[in-house]
């Protein structure tokens, strides 16, 4: 379902202006930063989890929403798994960061066919991205659930401000060609 998602989400995002629709969600993601930082949820066991077809639809809700507002996946999925499927915090990010195996490589691709990648910058960027995700993960082992929930509702409230009061961006439709830009 989050491929689908994605795909949807990216091609919305040809189409429409979002800013509406990311203020919207900007305040829905400060009001669950702030619900996470009053009673972080302490869940050390799976609580019941959805019905595959209903993971399948969350799957492609988030990948669309991700796709639409520019916003990683995760930023949607991670509270959704803890708040409302009761999933520790630490198996929603192993989770999250599983999901982007796939929406990832099929967003990369619809985001290169149309040239808005700038190739260059990647192997850096990858190679930071590594480095740094395993050390993240290594980290996260050593932080207890409730304390790394915060930790993730402290990351949400810049998120959302930038959702907020961001300045309006044009469609993907409308933005400048980048020089080079998929060289």
């Amino acid at each position: 379902g989050a491929v689908q998602g994605v795909l949807l989400g990216a091609a919305l995002a040809r189409r429409i202006a979002a800013r509406r629709l990311r203020q919207a969600f900007g305040v829905l993601v400060l009001a669950t930063a702030i619900r996470i930082l009053i009673e972080a949820p302490a869940h050390t066991e799976v609580g019941s989890v959805w019905p595959h077809a209903l993971n399948v639809l969350l799957g492609g809700v988030v990948g669309c929403l991700g796709g639409l507002l520019g916003v990683g996946g995760g930023t949607i999925l991670v509270p959704i798994l803890v708040l409302a499927e009761r999933i520790p915090q630490h198996l929603a990010q192993g989770i999250s960061l599983l999901m982007i195996l796939p929406t990832g490589m099929v967003g990369a691709l619809s985001h290169a066919r149309h040239g808005h990648v700038i190739r260059a910058l990647l192997p850096g960027l990858m190679t930071g991205g590594a480095i740094g995700a395993l050390l993240g993960a290594l980290l996260a082992q050593r932080i207890d659930a409730p304390m790394l929930s915060r930790l993730f509702a402290l990351l949400l409230l810049p998120v959302s401000a930038q959702m907020i009061f961001g300045r309006a961006r044009a469609t993907v439709g409308d933005s400048p060609k980048t020089q080079g830009g998929n060289s």
